[in-house]
């Protein structure tokens, strides 16, 4: 499940950064809702996931450690990410 954007840096200590993440994260379960498509690239064809609180305070954790604050997040699971493939 996407739930940042790109990552730059250094690739050491960017995975220096990805560990020390995951220890501050809980597991979670998601529940998924039915599947959608659009004529964009990372949702062509994807799995929609229910968005609730933990899915959400989980997404902050991710978004401060990375500083990839974003003004909407639309939680999904994407299975075919090209617009080329869908009919």
């Amino acid at each position: 499940m996407f739930l940042c954007g790109e990552l730059l840096g250094e690739e050491k200590e960017l995975i220096k950064k990805i560990k020390s993440t995951l220890n501050k994260l809980d597991k979670f379960s998601i529940e998924i809702d039915n599947y959608g498509y659009k004529n964009t690239y990372f949702q062509a064809l994807y799995i929609r996931v229910i968005k609730n609180t933990k899915l959400v305070s989980q997404k902050k954790i991710i978004d401060n450690a990375f500083n990839c604050q974003t003004s909407f997040f639309y939680p999904h699971i994407s299975y075919i990410m090209d617009t080329n493939t869908i009919v």
